[in-house]
């Protein structure tokens, strides 16, 4: 046996598919869906901010959320939100799982309806919190 370092994408496909078929096997056929995005777009049309999922089984997982300054704390973030629930449930999701950061949105998510789920002080660095939380979908 040897270990071999690697940063090629060839080799981390070669894990992820095969990590990916495994967990089909033992979960169900639903394959992981490919990330899609959702934009919050200004009057103009132009982008001001967006959110990118997958679906994983019952997860839509929210891996990224990201708002233009102007757009925090007026409603351009619970937009996103209740757009990417009304997707989860039409695709037969029962919850929503996202990640943040002390530095990022933690006050944000429990707002519009997640609960903190776990907490990870000094993670991944010192004086930062890692958070995770979960929206049950009715």
């Amino acid at each position: 046996m040897e270990i071999k370092h690697s940063d090629t994408e060839e080799d981390y496909s070669f894990v992820l598919s095969n990590l990916a078929a495994y967990n089909r096997s033992k979960g169900g056929n639903r394959p992981l869906d490919p990330k899609k995005t959702l934009l919050l777009l200004d009057e103009n049309g132009q982008k001001a901010g967006g959110l990118v999922y997958g679906i994983r089984g019952k997860c839509l997982d929210i891996d990224l959320l990201w708002l233009a300054e102007s757009y925090r704390g007026n409603g351009g973030g619970t937009a996103l939100i209740q757009e990417a629930a009304a997707m989860a449930k039409e695709a037969g999701c029962s919850y929503i799982w996202v990640t943040t950061n002390s530095f990022q949105a933690p006050l944000f998510y429990p707002k519009v309806g997640f609960k903190t789920m776990v907490v990870r002080e000094d993670f991944p660095f010192e004086g930062n919190a890692h958070y995770q939380f979960r929206m049950d979908l009715a």
